[in-house]
């Protein structure tokens, strides 16, 4: 009997020690996310360079592997202030932090550190792939009349597939999506509101599988956040785009969404530190002049750094 690949589910737990396979709960712990892409072997491959008497292939052997897995979540709050949004969990592998106000809201800021782990299981028809030691890195994306979301990019110690049956997830509690627009969405760059086309911002970790003798492992080394943003162009006398990006200023980028502020689906996001680069002019809204340009996220001038992002679910 042949798998189908409709059928598909991811479900984790957090480690208490890294890379000791945790359990998840289940169905509890399945988690509702679309656009998966898995790559069950991946790694690097080594050829034997066999001195032989006739033309041919030489043996190919697999080194270094491990399980990358993509896929994308809903930008949606919790359903109540103060509780943790389900993608919370993977921004907490990615190189984030949250703190938890109950009844009020949770926050999640850079840490340059590793982080937290998680086993990550992904079923495909009935075979399960597992994953553990699992980190990775997070962008997010915003286009006008579309659904926001984040696309996470993961890597975990590879596991041996076994045979599984399919699982039914449990998603009571997740928050209906709402499309980025005039209604749900507000975005400001250096204190000018913007008319948003779309923007894309990821901490770009520097992910690496490591296997040497002794250690093998998923480490974050260093992150490197930025960007791109379009949007409909200002008169020049509102503000001059292409003078601020020559002198390089910086200023704040701050990106609201949801259905109200403390009602549970909620999101803000502040990158206070935002530089402009190398602005253009694009057509946009089938004749509108548009500006799109990159982004160039850093920390503040002091030296505790961590803060080149601030993400408050309410």
């Amino acid at each position: 009997m042949f798998q189908r690949f409709a059928e598909m589910t991811i479900y984790a737990k957090k480690e208490a020690t890294y890379g000791v396979a945790a359990a998840p709960a289940l169905p509890a712990d399945v988690f509702k996310v679309f656009d998966v892409v898995l790559k069950a072997l991946d790694g690097e491959t080594e050829r034997d360079e066999t001195a032989q008497n006739s033309w041919g292939s030489s043996e190919v052997f697999h080194v270094g592997s491990f399980v990358s897995l993509e896929f994308k979540m809903s930008v949606v709050g919790a359903g109540t202030a103060g509780d943790e949004p389900e993608w919370g969990f993977f921004h907490k592998i990615c190189g984030y932090a949250g703190v938890v106000d109950p009844g009020v809201d949770v926050r999640y800021t850079l840490i340059s550190a590793d982080g937290d782990s998680a086993t990550v299981y992904v079923n495909v028809g009935g075979t399960r792939h597992p994953m553990t030691g699992v980190r990775g890195e997070v962008t997010r994306h915003f286009d006008a009349k579309k659904r926001p979301y984040f696309q996470y990019k993961l890597k975990g110690v590879w596991g041996t597939p076994v045979a599984k049956s399919v699982i039914n997830p449990d998603f009571t509690g997740y928050q209906r999506p709402v499309p980025v627009g005039n209604e749900y969405t507000t975005a400001s760059l250096h204190g000018v509101a913007l008319g948003l086309i779309s923007h894309m911002y990821g901490n770009s970790n520097s992910v690496e599988h490591i296997d040497v003798p002794g250690y093998e492992g998923i480490d974050i080394n260093d992150r490197e956040p930025g960007g791109d943003i379009t949007f409909l162009a200002p008169a020049i006398a509102t503000k001059d785009w292409f003078s601020t990006a020559k002198a390089g200023t910086k200023g704040a980028l701050i990106l609201e969404h949801g259905t109200g502020d403390g009602d549970g689906n909620h999101v803000r996001f502040e990158n206070p530190y935002t530089q402009i680069i190398q602005p253009d002019y694009t057509n946009v809204l089938g004749g509108k002049l548009g500006i799109k340009a990159n982004l160039n996220m850093l920390a503040g001038d002091d030296t505790a750094g961590n803060d080149e992002e601030l993400i408050i679910v309410s």
